[in-house]
């Protein structure tokens, strides 16, 4: 659906852009220029994330390997029951 959106808006950019210059001179011009270079980069960034998380086989920024989050998760455990075992033995924190 966004690919058919993305197609359309372009499509239509030159006539619409003629219409516009025709109506309203060139400061609308700008403000449909501006309008579409918006809408075009969240729609071209937004079909680049939905592809990417589509994908999870490939490394990317939206995916992670398990075994690394693992070894991540495991380093995190061990480092709070080191501060633990600390505040315990400082009595700051109750058994």
């Amino acid at each position: 659906l966004l690919y058919t959106l993305g197609l359309m808006v372009w499509i239509s950019f030159p006539v619409v852009a003629s219409g516009a210059q025709t109506v309203g001179g060139s400061a609308l011009l700008d403000v449909y220029k501006t309008q579409m270079s918006l809408g075009i980069f969240a729609m071209v960034g937004l079909l680049g994330i939905i592809n990417e998380l589509k994908r999870p086989e490939v490394a990317s920024a939206y995916n992670i390997d398990y075994s690394l989050l693992g070894k991540l998760m495991q380093g995190i455990e061990e480092d709070v029951d080191v501060r633990l075992k600390r505040a315990r033995e400082r009595k700051e924190v109750p058994k």
